[in-house]
Protein backbone atom coordinates (compact mmCIF):
# COMPACT_ATOMS: atom_id res chain seq x y z
CA UNK A 1 0.00 0.00 0.00
CA UNK A 2 0.88 3.07 -0.75
CA UNK A 3 2.41 5.93 2.30
CA UNK A 4 -0.60 8.53 0.36
CA UNK A 5 -3.17 5.86 0.63
CA UNK A 6 -2.29 5.07 4.35
CA UNK A 7 -2.50 8.30 4.94
CA UNK A 8 -5.89 8.67 3.60
CA UNK A 9 -6.98 5.72 5.36
CA UNK A 10 -5.91 7.19 8.63
CA UNK A 11 -7.50 10.13 8.05
CA UNK A 12 -11.08 8.04 7.89
CA UNK A 13 -9.52 6.35 11.41
CA UNK A 14 -8.79 10.21 13.21
CA UNK A 15 -10.16 10.16 16.44
CA UNK A 16 -11.81 12.78 18.56
CA UNK A 17 -11.07 13.48 22.46
CA UNK A 18 -14.30 14.80 24.32
CA UNK A 19 -12.96 14.63 27.75
CA UNK A 20 -15.31 17.98 29.94
CA UNK A 21 -15.03 17.22 33.46
CA UNK A 22 -12.37 14.83 35.45
CA UNK A 23 -12.84 11.74 33.56
CA UNK A 24 -10.01 12.73 31.18
CA UNK A 25 -7.54 13.31 34.08
CA UNK A 26 -7.53 10.27 35.29
CA UNK A 27 -4.68 7.58 36.24
CA UNK A 28 -5.32 4.91 37.81
CA UNK A 29 -2.04 3.61 35.94
CA UNK A 30 1.03 2.75 38.04
CA UNK A 31 4.11 3.96 36.68
CA UNK A 32 7.70 3.80 37.61
CA UNK A 33 8.79 6.32 39.02
CA UNK A 34 11.96 6.70 37.04
CA UNK A 35 11.23 6.59 33.69
CA UNK A 36 7.45 7.25 33.78
CA UNK A 37 6.47 3.91 31.89
CA UNK A 38 2.91 2.15 32.62
CA UNK A 39 3.90 -0.75 35.18
CA UNK A 40 0.32 -1.75 35.95
CA UNK A 41 -2.72 -0.96 33.80
CA UNK A 42 -5.19 1.14 34.72
CA UNK A 43 -7.77 3.88 33.67
CA UNK A 44 -5.97 6.66 31.82
CA UNK A 45 -7.54 9.90 30.49
CA UNK A 46 -7.26 11.55 27.39
CA UNK A 47 -5.45 15.23 28.96
CA UNK A 48 -2.84 13.28 31.03
CA UNK A 49 -1.26 11.01 27.97
CA UNK A 50 2.31 10.92 27.56
CA UNK A 51 4.75 9.92 25.26
CA UNK A 52 5.34 5.82 25.50
CA UNK A 53 1.66 5.54 27.00
CA UNK A 54 0.56 2.00 25.18
CA UNK A 55 -3.50 1.64 25.30
CA UNK A 56 -6.16 -0.24 24.65
CA UNK A 57 -9.87 1.30 23.77
CA UNK A 58 -11.02 4.61 22.32
CA UNK A 59 -10.51 3.96 18.83
CA UNK A 60 -13.92 4.74 17.36
CA UNK A 61 -15.46 8.44 18.17
CA UNK A 62 -15.44 10.90 20.75
CA UNK A 63 -12.97 9.16 24.03
CA UNK A 64 -12.35 10.59 27.28
CA UNK A 65 -10.04 7.88 27.62
CA UNK A 66 -8.15 4.31 27.68
CA UNK A 67 -6.94 1.16 29.44
CA UNK A 68 -3.20 2.13 29.75
CA UNK A 69 -1.23 -1.28 29.68
CA UNK A 70 2.14 -1.65 30.20
CA UNK A 71 3.75 -1.61 26.75
CA UNK A 72 4.91 -5.17 26.78
CA UNK A 73 1.19 -6.50 26.81
CA UNK A 74 -0.66 -6.31 23.72
CA UNK A 75 -1.96 -2.89 23.36
CA UNK A 76 -3.76 -1.29 20.41
CA UNK A 77 -2.10 1.91 20.05
CA UNK A 78 1.27 4.19 21.67
CA UNK A 79 1.36 7.69 21.98
CA UNK A 80 4.44 8.80 20.03
CA UNK A 81 3.98 12.68 19.95
CA UNK A 82 1.99 15.54 21.54
CA UNK A 83 1.94 18.79 20.14
CA UNK A 84 -0.76 21.75 20.34
CA UNK A 85 -2.33 23.71 17.42
CA UNK A 86 -1.54 27.25 17.18
CA UNK A 87 -4.84 28.08 15.84
CA UNK A 88 -6.28 31.02 18.04
CA UNK A 89 -9.74 30.07 17.47
CA UNK A 90 -11.41 26.33 16.75
CA UNK A 91 -10.37 25.70 13.60
CA UNK A 92 -12.69 22.86 12.32
CA UNK A 93 -11.98 19.03 11.79
CA UNK A 94 -10.66 19.07 8.24
CA UNK A 95 -7.81 22.00 9.47
CA UNK A 96 -6.75 19.83 12.77
CA UNK A 97 -6.47 16.89 10.74
CA UNK A 98 -4.59 18.44 8.31
CA UNK A 99 -2.38 19.91 11.73
CA UNK A 100 -2.26 16.12 12.71
CA UNK A 101 -1.17 14.78 9.42
CA UNK A 102 1.61 16.91 8.96
CA UNK A 103 2.84 16.90 13.04
CA UNK A 104 2.46 12.92 13.12
CA UNK A 105 3.63 12.25 10.28
CA UNK A 106 6.59 14.95 11.21
CA UNK A 107 7.56 13.03 14.39
CA UNK A 108 7.52 9.15 13.44
CA UNK A 109 10.88 8.70 11.81
CA UNK A 110 12.68 10.43 14.69
CA UNK A 111 10.66 8.05 17.37
CA UNK A 112 10.46 4.85 14.91
CA UNK A 113 13.93 5.29 13.75
CA UNK A 114 12.40 4.60 10.32
CA UNK A 115 10.68 6.53 7.84
CA UNK A 116 6.70 6.17 7.81
CA UNK A 117 6.38 4.83 4.13
CA UNK A 118 8.61 1.83 4.66
CA UNK A 119 7.20 0.52 7.82
CA UNK A 120 5.86 -2.47 7.52
CA UNK A 121 4.72 -2.71 11.65
CA UNK A 122 3.13 0.68 12.17
CA UNK A 123 0.56 2.94 11.49
CA UNK A 124 -0.73 6.20 12.77
CA UNK A 125 -3.84 7.84 14.27
CA UNK A 126 -4.16 10.70 16.36
CA UNK A 127 -6.48 12.39 18.45
CA UNK A 128 -7.28 15.57 18.14
CA UNK A 129 -9.88 18.25 19.86
CA UNK A 130 -13.49 18.45 19.69
CA UNK A 131 -15.52 21.71 19.23
CA UNK A 132 -16.61 21.28 23.24
CA UNK A 133 -13.38 20.34 24.28
CA UNK A 134 -11.78 22.75 22.60
CA UNK A 135 -14.36 25.86 24.04
CA UNK A 136 -14.78 24.59 27.01
CA UNK A 137 -11.71 22.76 28.24
CA UNK A 138 -8.90 25.01 26.54
CA UNK A 139 -8.42 21.28 25.02
CA UNK A 140 -5.46 22.21 22.24
CA UNK A 141 -3.57 18.92 22.29
CA UNK A 142 -3.09 16.67 19.51
CA UNK A 143 -1.92 12.93 20.51
CA UNK A 144 -0.47 11.18 17.87
CA UNK A 145 -0.76 6.94 18.10
CA UNK A 146 1.22 4.13 16.67
CA UNK A 147 -0.83 2.18 15.70
CA UNK A 148 -1.08 -1.70 13.68
CA UNK A 149 -0.40 -1.92 10.27
CA UNK A 150 -1.80 -5.54 9.38
CA UNK A 151 -1.83 -6.81 13.03
CA UNK A 152 -5.08 -6.48 15.46
CA UNK A 153 -2.32 -5.52 18.24
CA UNK A 154 1.06 -4.61 19.05
CA UNK A 155 3.39 -6.09 21.66
CA UNK A 156 6.50 -3.85 23.21
CA UNK A 157 7.14 -0.37 22.49
CA UNK A 158 7.74 1.44 18.96
CA UNK A 159 10.60 3.78 20.39
CA UNK A 160 13.59 3.06 18.20
CA UNK A 161 12.30 -0.62 16.74
CA UNK A 162 12.58 0.71 13.30
CA UNK A 163 10.54 -1.66 11.90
Amino acid sequence: MTALRRIALVALLALLASACGNEGETDNTERDEATGEITESGDLGAFVLSVGDCLNGGTVGEVSGFEGVPCAEPHESEVYHLFDSTAAEFPGGDALTADATDGCLGAFEGYVGIDYSTSQTYDISWLIPTEDSWNLGDDREIVCLLIPYEADTLVGSGKGAAS
